[in-house]
């Protein structure tokens, strides 16, 4: 009695399917979010003493990334990939909504926005403007290298005077290095790059209480269990060891 219970216990074992993988798609919404403004003029030689380079914007509706003459503004993200521990990552990409009236008042010609690495942890409560930049108003430097000054992705408008809904950045290796440790998850900065015209760029942020369907968000395509099974195929049973 003793061996038949032995067999059907290693036919049970032997004929148990094993998890499946999937491929899932998870859209984050940013868990903070901000920007950093400086508002000069003319006769204002330093960042410092910028009329708004010392206030936290962490409440505002809108994301600004522009350079308008003596006026700057950056903005940054963070998301929280606690959800995503254990998943490989196939795709990542950030999706800032447009919000047409502002961005009209900043744009004479085509803009390109860049998306960049973040190197140093923030509070969006607390930053401003004179935590990340420094030099004189014509020429900001990057202070401690706060973010990497090459974006890892860019997009830009189609038209001048016109406005995408949408634009959006590639951030599947960004998202990757975040999870397996090689890059720390600082978020992201959102900046105007400049091209020798005044542009730029506002986005609605997570406190825009009037158009949450226009919240930032990262779009994660993922897949739980190490391998993309792709959209037909069939799950199959991992290797059977007894």
């Amino acid at each position: 009695m003793k061996n038949f219970v032995f067999v059907l216990m290693v036919c049970a074992i032997f004929l148990m399917p094993a998890v499946p993988s999937y491929a899932l798609v998870m859209d984050l919404g940013a868990s903070y979010d901000t920007t950093v403004m400086y508002q000069g003029s003319i006769d204002q030689v330093y960042y410092g003493g910028g009329s708004a380079a010392d206030v936290n914007f962490d409440s505002a509706q809108t994301l600004l990334a522009y350079q308008f003459y003596e006026n700057h503004a950056s903005s940054f993200l963070q998301f929280n990939l606690t959800s995503l521990s254990g998943a490989t990552v196939n795709a990542a990409t950030l999706y800032l909504d447009v919000n047409g009236i502002g961005s009209n008042i900043f744009n004479t010609l085509t803009p390109q926005i860049g998306a960049h690495q973040v190197n140093t942890s923030w509070d969006s409560s607390l930053l401003t403007w004179n935590d990340v930049y420094t030099g004189n108003i014509w020429s900001p430097e990057i202070k401690s290298n706060f973010y990497t000054a090459d974006p890892f992705d860019t997009d830009s408008w189609l038209s001048p005077g016109s406005y995408p809904g949408t634009m959006n950045f590639d951030m599947t290796g960004i998202v990757n290095g975040w999870l397996d440790g090689s890059l720390n998850n600082n978020g992201v900065a959102i900046t105007g790059i400049r091209s020798g015209e005044p542009f730029g760029t506002v986005f609605y942020s997570s406190e825009s209480a009037t158009y949450p369907s226009h919240y930032p968000y990262l779009r994660v395509d993922y897949t739980l269990g190490g391998t993309d099974p792709g959209p037909n195929a069939v799950p199959e049973p991992s290797s059977i060891f007894l």
